[in-house]
């Protein structure tokens, strides 16, 4: 399954770079993105909070007409969570273990956009999906030794067999963009909704999922002559 949703991806990339240049735009973007994590856990004690972190893109939108167009690119997505671990002693917490826990994710996105142009203003609102894969995960933050003292916890956390390295999910956006002969400056609000766990079959953590709540600028370039698709 998760085959036939990498290829079927990567052939309407594919498909969509080999189209002519009349209707292309190519550009770049960067932004801030708030992770939403969702777990189910038998560890005693212990959150899981969302965080917030930089994600940027290559980007790519070919247009068929005015209304309608199509979005793709690569994208760097870092899935953050803040693990914390405590115990109560006499009714007093104290934290055992606070580090955050960063998963580096490269998407692959594609939705379809129906805009809605005025002048050199344009809106528009997207739906689709993407897939992705992790290629780095790292832990920063603290935990106690027997001695009660706060040991700095900063290192690469390396994979094991229970992970899953797939990532795939649903997205949903809107936006915003100024023309200005072949450019587009350009605003939107993302939100992705994460249809695959970090854990395949993990004893510790069963099933955690991230959601992403994303606002980037960009720029795409044009290269129909007149700037305008």
């Amino acid at each position: 399954m998760k085959k036939k949703i990498l290829l079927i991806f990567f052939t309407l990339i594919i498909a969509l770079s080999t189209i002519g240049a009349k209707g292309f735009k190519v550009g770049g973007e960067i932004g801030t993105s708030y992770s939403i994590v969702s777990t189910v856990t038998i560890r005693e004690n212990t959150t899981f909070s969302n965080t917030v972190g930089v994600d940027v893109a290559v980007k790519g939108e070919y247009a068929f007409n005015d209304y309608i167009s199509i979005d793709f690119g690569l994208r760097y997505l870092p899935k953050a969570y803040l693990f914390e671990k405590d115990v109560v002693y006499d009714s007093q917490k104290q934290v055992l273990q606070e580090y955050r826990v960063t998963n580096h994710f490269f998407e692959m996105p594609l939705a379809v956009r129906a805009s809605i142009k005025s002048g050199e203003v344009r809106g528009y609102l997207g739906l689709g999906g993407y897939v992705g894969v992790l290629f780095l995960r790292n832990g920063k933050g603290f935990i106690k030794d027997l001695y009660d003292k706060n040991v700095d916890f900063n290192k690469k956390i390396e994979f094991e067999n229970g992970d899953n390295l797939f990532d795939y999910g649903l997205l949903g956006e809107a936006g915003f963009g100024y023309e200005f002969g072949n450019f587009e400056a350009y605003i939107s609000g993302r939100y992705q909704y994460g249809l695959s766990s970090l854990y395949k079959k993990g004893t510790m953590t069963a099933h955690t999922y991230f959601s992403n709540i994303s606002v980037c600028v960009g720029m795409l370039y044009s290269f129909d002559k007149g700037g305008k698709i």
